[in-house]
């Protein structure tokens, strides 16, 4: 079983036990989540059934003060050369 199988059953779990006990600051104390995260999984839960339950993949975060990648390339191009290495007499 997959680490990604694990958090969905113990999530499943997780949310059965509520469900069950009725009690979600109970269920959320033993779990070790805040409520907020606990009615995250039950909304993801409820909107896209037992996949919702997997963890989401995080995006590239975003540089706003990178150089951007055209700028980049003309840089090394100007100071390694067009081959991508110093020529001799060049600092």
């Amino acid at each position: 079983m997959s680490t990604r199988e694990k958090l969905i059953k113990a999530r499943l779990g997780m949310l059965a036990l509520a469900e069950e006990l009725q009690n979600i600051s109970l269920v959320c104390r033993r779990a070790g989540i805040s409520r907020s995260h606990f009615y995250e999984i039950k909304e993801a839960f409820e909107k896209w059934g037992a996949e919702g339950l997997a963890p989401q993949p995080r995006r590239k975060p975003r540089m706003p003060n990178q150089t951007p990648p055209e700028l980049e390339a003309k840089i090394l191009v100007r100071r390694l050369g067009p081959r991508g290495c110093r020529s001799p007499g060049f600092l």
